[in-house]
């Protein structure tokens, strides 16, 4: 028989991700067709003019680099991808022969066909730790993007430090002042990401850790309504919302007031510092007479 004509196959602008459809014109007297993928037969497929080729080379996943970061935000780690994408199968060369009793037609004309890629999907994956162990999936979280912000990354935290009254340094104020606080950043995580495409092999990125930052500390001064560790009231309204801050409303000796002081940072639990007295200092007027003689 003569061969056959019009031969075609799907490509990337198809966007059949699983397999490449030949299609061409039958041949007058043909009984049969054999499909040839580059140097390989596909095999008899009857008396038809379309064969669909499932072997030929699949899409793939190039995963990419993750990365987390590192402190850039008290909310979240955001984590984000570089590099990643989807590929089509490799090319292929296809031919059709037609036969029938009495032997093969010559090739017909060459055309080239491939799988589509189909757009990649995301499964984030954080560490249990502060390790590069113990991965489960934070897809039901909605770790599902790139980027993706995960608020469920450890929160950053608070030292409080210990307050100090100033015991009779002034005879105006009790200074108040805290020592040994921090804003602390949230515990690292590590990451990695499932990258997935359809018909394609799934493929992981690389690890890496992030962690969200500590931010800005603020300051509300507590006084004790008496001289007993006990009753208090915040003294923000006064202007106690420094470090160190100068209390003109404290008790002048021997009374005392004890103080505490609340600390709070953005995104991170509050805390208090210790307990502790102060007063301010009695002043003394000495008064001096002087005797005159007329």
């Amino acid at each position: 028989p003569a061969a056959p004509t019009n031969v075609s196959a799907t490509d990337t602008g198809d966007g059949d991700t699983a397999k490449v459809v030949i299609t061409w014109v039958k041949s007058f007297g043909a009984t049969d067709y054999h499909v040839w993928r580059d140097a390989i037969d596909l095999g008899a497929s009857g008396d038809v003019n379309t064969e669909n080729d499932n072997g030929a080379d699949a899409p793939t996943v190039t995963p990419g680099t993750a990365t987390a970061s590192d402190g850039d935000s008290t909310a979240h780690t955001t984590l984000s991808i570089a590099g990643d994408t989807s590929n089509p199968g490799n090319v292929h060369v296809y031919k059709v022969v037609a036969s029938n009793a009495t032997g093969d037609s010559d090739d017909s004309n060459l055309d080239n066909g491939n799988r589509a890629a189909a757009g990649l999907t995301y499964e984030w994956f954080r560490s249990a730790g502060d390790g590069d162990a113990g991965y489960g999936t934070i897809l039901g979280e909605g770790g599902t993007t790139d980027p993706y912000n995960d608020t469920n990354a450890p929160a950053p935290t608070i030292t409080p430090g210990n307050a100090i009254a100033s015991d009779g340094t002034s005879g105006v104020h009790v200074t108040l002042d805290v020592v040994g606080q921090s804003s602390n950043d949230g515990a690292g995580r590590w990451y990695y990401c499932e990258v997935s495409a359809v018909d394609a092999v799934t493929q992981d990125t690389d690890h890496n850790r992030g962690y969200r930052g500590g931010g800005v500390l603020s300051y509300e001064w507590f006084r004790s309504a008496a001289d007993l560790d006990a009753a208090f009231g915040s003294i923000a309204g006064e202007g106690g919302t420094t470090d160190p801050y100068n209390d003109p409303n404290g008790a002048v000796e021997p009374d005392g007031r004890w103080y505490y002081c609340n600390l709070t940072a953005p995104d991170a639990a509050n805390q208090d510092t210790t307990h502790n007295r102060g007063f301010i200092a009695a002043v003394t007027v000495d008064i001096i007479f002087d005797r005159c003689t007329g």
